[in-house]
């Protein structure tokens, strides 16, 4: 069933929507709720600034992340952390050092940012007062793409027009491409097309490395375009939620991060290791009648640890994201069901999904075997 282009982004708005309900994390973070939430100019948010309402406008400084729903959400101010809002309409025009994923139907960036750009909506327009250290990844119906980006340009929309300077790639798709005379590409343009002329390249523009149109690139069967795929993640999200609490309840130890440097490096290690050495060991026991019944029993419990360790990341994801001191209690809800949105997201975003799935497969594999080796006295904070 097609969907829109604001339907995609439900994928990015998970992130605001699942800290929505949260009055049991007032004492970790500000949540301000009404028609109109405003931070001054001069007003300082020293903690994690969770608005909800009609209007939310930052022109302050927010010393921790800011999430935001509302029909519009306008930053004009100073974010430290990470920003993530879902709005009808979206501009963004003060300083982020941080991430900023941001879902609406018009979304305006004329910010500096110090990390990542993930935008979704009908319209996404990147101004040219944008200074971006890291990546841009972008979809809607109508993208505009000016300003400084420090690495890499992702843009899959109807309409794509490029007048920016980027560091690193370009790699833009859709059925109506421009990269304008003003754009500067510092590596390669990558070109999605269902037909040659669906890409135009001024002849102004600077293309450093190599320029490929890749005709008939474009898939009819996007799953981004059926909505059972938005369905499907929210019932993932509801099942890991779940389980997690199950799994919190029969071993607590299970869900204590490592306090050191030292232990998160072991648990780097033992999920490197043992997240190839199973699967390895579990085909060469197969090869005899013997083996067979324990590659199975070794198989299955691969997979249900790989599971846990998801779990387990997203739990400590989102009581990092919280400032949870420890987790008990309803915050073991509330950081389960933040985290498994963030990871939910962040696995499932083109180009970069794959890595992020590989990072949290080690961390969580490597915490759950880790668990098993050392059990949970060692887990419990020095």
């Amino acid at each position: 069933m097609p969907v829109s282009p604001i339907i995609k982004a439900l994928c990015l708005a998970l992130v605001a929507l699942t800290v929505l309900a949260v009055p049991a994390v007032s004492h970790a973070a500000q949540i301000r709720r009404g028609d109109r939430v405003e931070v001054g100019a001069d007003e300082i948010v020293d903690d994690t600034l969770i608005a909800l309402a009609q209007a939310v406008v930052i022109k302050g400084h927010v010393r921790g992340d800011a999430v935001a729903f509302a029909r519009s959400v306008t930053v004009e101010g100073t974010i430290d952390g990470n920003l993530m809002t879902a709005a009808e309409r979206v501009d963004i025009r003060g300083t982020v050092h941080g991430n900023v994923i941001t879902a609406g139907q018009d979304v305006e960036v004329g910010a500096s940012m110090g990390a990542q750009l993930y935008a979704a909506g009908q319209r996404v327009n990147v101004g040219p007062a944008v200074d971006l250290r890291g990546d841009a990844m972008l979809t809607g119906n109508e993208i505009e793409i000016a300003g400084t980006i420090g690495r890499d340009v992702y843009a899959m929309g109807d309409h794509v027009d490029v007048n920016a300077t980027t560091e690193r790639d370009l790699v833009i798709g859709g059925p109506d491409l421009r990269v304008g005379g003003t754009a500067s590409v510092g590596r390669d343009l990558t070109a999605k097309v269902g037909e040659a002329e669906d890409v135009v390249v001024d002849g102004g523009a600077s293309v450093r490395g190599t320029t490929s149109v890749q005709v008939g690139a474009l898939a009819d069967d996007n799953r981004y375009d059926d909505l059972s795929f938005y369905a499907w993640q929210l019932l993932t999200i509801i099942a890991g939620l779940i389980f997690g609490l199950v799994a919190f309840a029969l071993f607590p130890g299970l869900f204590r991060a490592p306090q050191r440097q030292t232990q998160w490096l072991r648990v780097v290690g033992i999920g490197l290791l043992a997240l190839f050495a199973i699967p390895v060991g579990s085909m060469v026991a197969a090869v005899t009648l013997v083996g067979i019944p324990l590659a199975m029993v070794a198989m299955a419990g691969y997979l249900i640890a790989l599971y846990i360790g998801k779990l387990v990341i997203a739990a400590e994801l989102g009581r990092r994201v919280l400032r949870f001191p420890v987790l008990e209690g309803r915050r073991v809800l509330w950081s389960l069901l933040l985290g498994l949105g963030l990871v939910t997201v962040l696995t499932e975003l083109p180009y970069v999904g794959g890595l992020f799935s590989f990072i949290v497969a080690v961390f969580g594999f490597g915490a759950v075997i880790n668990y098993l080796l050392v059990g949970q006295r060692s887990q419990a904070p020095a």
